[in-house]
């Protein structure tokens, strides 16, 4: 309605949103805020006489004398003779409830929103779906993955690009590259007709996403095109040569324009939403600012030096078209927020996007305090795209979801979510309904999306069987079984508070071991790996000239192989799937056994000396020797052998993979520790080096909960367990310990606080190899008293895929068992 002043109709005082009296019974109370101010400013002592009309003229009463006439009647005498108080009320009103009009309803809406609320942010647990992306480059500097507005994913896996339609799930095969070629970036044009595609031969190719047929091929870089970005007619390309092209696909000589600023590759490119600006971030640590109108010369608008790793991460904010967030790589972990009007810095996020857990982490803006993270990959995530729009649609005047078809309320409660339509909808206001003619009785019925919100709304709103309004939110009565909402709190926040909350409960320590195996001839040599247990619960040991395969569910025993007279076995590996086992040889060779068929597989050939550790990496075996070498075996390929690192000194006799298979410690016999990240094992370049230990570094271990944490120990001259954070490179505890020498003892640690919880002791030689079961509870430790012990020193907690346990919940019984 135009004005807030209410309205006069058959002299009734009415709402616009409802029919009922806005008084309640006789007694009228004028409201200010609902009136002309005139109105109440209207003196009633001085009242205005007025000339009598005629007779027979009709009464004409305008909204003032009406005002006036009702203040009248309710400023008469009461039934004691004293003067009627029109604003003091008899008693208590029945159920007198505020008027909804009472308040403007936009500033209602801005009140409601800026008002604090305790309902914590829901983050989700894991993933909703999950896609195969079998053969997707681990490269950090492309951009292989796009998502258009019509709902259609462009992903690059291998040498083709396939289109993925979120809606119906189906999968169309868009194009194959040569042999010796293969996509670096696909990005969707703004109407989503038409993908561009880079190449690694350094072209660009323009494609109907529907006839599935190439349009247009556009030239001009000489190196790999690993970012594009589209604003309307023009595709901005950015290539390993340094420079950014914008080709206007309209014209048969495409190239508008060449922008030459960047010293390496371009591997970020994001126009803003109103096209004016564009965002370039390099290999060079580099971020420009371009305006769109002056990009005839290689001026830029912005130049920030502030990231210290390579910049591809860019995103302009959808509210502050101002507003640019850069996020940088590794070495950097930085997301930095630039206002482009002032080229001042305003906020920053230090972050490990894609690393650590390979989790995806969500940051309020602009408090900068972080909401939660989204886990789930097992490796670093290289590629974000987002889904077209998140409003909800109107389908056949059914609320859906593009992601499902299931309507977005749940039975005959119509609860409108904010977060899935849009504000319009939410703000629209049930107060002031439009009054519409009425259509002929043969036209179409069309509901706008509003209409259709509405209608929801009053069919929920109506009258119960009571006679009273339908309340719209509020149950009637408890409802069964009733439980708190999940949304209510965070999951994340409440796992770690329980994990946190103290306890009296008593750390069980075993006094002994569970179960003693003879390891007759186990060699007494710290610098060898003999022992491995793995996933499916057979523990492998070498003894002697040979393995043993020994099964600690049925306590079988077997024969995997025997050496040479001359050669012996000097280090075990089981695969991930514990379907092969890796032997290393005194003669320099792996060999990878079937322990299921006991049959060799191949030989990996390479080092020039004994090879005394081994770690595998899915389908990667990784050896450490004798020779100060390490090489990367791509166990799948006939020409095995991936890569070679050095940057030790001395025999590598300690190797591990993380968790997540993006990082691999290696401790040799020169005290040193390395990190290597797997997407750099092109070269011996490593990610840190640690030179704390005063003796040979064998034992590693990744932290299973906290996947950036390495923890290291050294031999008998140094007798220390330290722990390394691996994204920043610092030490971050130290353990002093006599593990494996004294009384031959393990020692158990509760971390963090580095306090010892206890001792666990039996063996009556030194502790030469540790493995633990695949349910996490048992320990087996093999000494050079040649027995092999197992304790268990964890509580078990059921989860899938665990090793199978007796009727008691162990994986054994207590006796002392011979392998051969």
């Amino acid at each position: 309605m135009a004005s807030p002043l209410m309205r006069l109709r058959d002299r009734e005082w009415y709402s616009p949103a409802s029919n009922e009296l806005a008084y309640p019974g006789d007694r009228f109370i004028p409201t200010r805020s609902l009136m002309n101010l005139d109105f109440a400013r209207s003196s009633l002592t001085e009242r205005r006489r007025r000339a009598p009309a005629a007779i027979d003229s009709p009464v004409i009463l305008t909204p003032k004398d009406e005002y006036r006439r009702r203040v009248e009647e309710n400023m008469r005498l009461d039934s004691e003779g004293k003067p009627r108080k029109m604003l003091v009320f008899r008693g208590s009103p029945r159920n007198s409830k505020p008027s909804v009009l009472l308040v403007d309803e936009m500033m209602k809406d801005q009140q409601e929103r800026l008002r604090p609320t305790d309902r914590i942010r829901h983050v989700p647990k894991s993933a909703d779906r999950i896609l195969d992306g079998t053969a997707l480059l681990d490269d950090y500097y492309l951009n292989l993955m796009d998502w258009g507005k019509k709902n259609i994913l462009a992903v690059a896996l291998g040498r083709s690009v396939y289109l993925w339609n979120a809606t119906n799930n189906s999968v169309q095969l868009l194009l194959t590259a040569d042999e010796d070629d293969h996509p670096t970036s696909v990005a969707w044009s703004v109407d989503a007709k038409t993908v561009a595609v880079g190449f690694a031969g350094s072209r660009v190719e323009i494609w109907d996403a529907v006839e599935l047929q190439q349009v247009r091929i556009l030239e001009g870089h000489s190196g790999r095109v690993g970012s594009l970005s589209w604003n309307q007619n023009v595709l901005t390309s950015g290539s390993h040569d340094a420079s950014i092209i914008n080709h206007d696909v309209r014209s048969s000589h495409h190239l508008a324009s060449r922008l030459k600023a960047h010293s390496e590759e371009v591997c970020g490119l994001k126009w803003s939403g109103g096209g004016n600006l564009l965002a370039s971030g390099g290999n060079d640590n580099l971020v420009h600012v371009w305006e769109s109108s002056k990009m005839g010369s290689s001026r830029y608008l912005h130049r920030y030096t502030d990231h210290c790793a390579a910049v591809r991460a860019l995103a302009w904010c959808p509210f502050r078209s101002s507003t640019l967030a850069s996020g940088g790589g590794t070495a950097d972990q930085c997301i930095k927020i630039w206002n482009t009007q002032t080229g001042e810095h305003e906020k920053e996020i230090l972050s490990a996007h894609g690393y650590g857990q390979n989790q995806l982490s969500l940051w309020a803006y602009p408090s900068m305090t972080k909401i939660g993270d989204l886990t789930g990959h097992t490796a670093r995530v290289l590629h974000l795209s987002q889904m077209a729009s998140p409003l909800m649609r109107l389908r056949d005047r059914e609320w859906y979801s593009p992601a499902s078809n299931e309507l977005a309320y749940p039975g005959d409660r119509f609860i409108p979510t904010r977060s899935l339509m849009n504000l319009d909808f939410a703000r629209s206001s049930l107060t002031e309904r439009r009054r519409r003619a009425p259509a002929a009785i043969d036209s179409p019925v069309i509901l706008t999306p509003k209409d259709e919100y509405r209608r929801r709304v009053e069919e929920n709103m109506r009258l119960d069987s009571e006679g009273k309004p339908r309340k719209m939110l509020v149950f009637r009565g408890s409802p069964r079984n009733s439980k708190p909402s999940v949304l209510l709190v965070d999951e994340m926040m409440k796992d770690q508070q329980e994990r946190l909350r103290p306890t009296d409960r008593i750390r069980h320590v075993p006094k002994s071991a569970d179960r003693i195996l003879d390891g007759t001839a186990l060699l007494d040599d710290y610098y060898l790996n003999l022992m491995d247990w793995g996933k499916k619960n057979i523990l492998a040991v070498a003894l002697g000239r040979s393995v043993y395969l020994w099964n600690a569910t049925n306590n079988s025993v077997q024969l995997l192989l025997t050496a040479d007279e001359d050669d012996h076995p000097t280090s075990v590996a089981w695969s991930v799937d514990a379907k092969t086992v890796a032997v290393g040889f005194a003669g320099s060779r792996v060999e990878i056994w079937d322990a299921v068929e006991l049959q060799q597989v191949r030989i990996l050939e390479g080092h020039s000396g004994r090879v005394g550790s081994l770690s595998w990496n899915q389908n990667v075996l990784t050896s450490g020797s004798h020779d100060a070498s390490i090489i990367n075996h791509d166990v799948r390929s006939s020409h095995h052998l991936a890569s070679r690192l050095k940057a030790h000194s001395e025999e590598v006799c300690g190797l591990k993979w993380s968790g997540g298979g993006n990082l691999l410690a290696s401790g040799g016999n020169d005290n040193l520790v390395h990190v290597w990240e797997s997407s750099k094992m092109g070269s011996s370049r490593y990610l840190h080096r640690y030179t704390d230990h005063c003796a040979a570094v064998r034992a590693l271990a990744w932290c299973p909960f906290r996947s950036s944490t390495l923890a290291s120990g050294g031999g008998t001259a140094d007798q220390c367990i330290k722990i390394w954070n691996t994204q920043t490179g610092e030490h971050e505890k130290e353990i002093l310990s006599a593990h494996g020498y004294g009384q031959n003892q393990l020692s158990l640690w509760a971390y963090p606080s580095m306090t010892k919880i206890g001792d666990l002791t039996g063996h009556t030689a030194r502790v030469l190899h540790l493995s633990q079961s695949p349910d996490g509870c048992t320990v087996a430790s093999a000494a050079a008293d040649e027995t092999i012990r197992f304790w268990k020193v964890f509580e078990h907690q059921p989860r899938r895929g665990s090793a199978k346990l007796d009727d008691e919940g162990r994986l054994f019984s207590l006796n002392r068992t011979h392998i051969r």
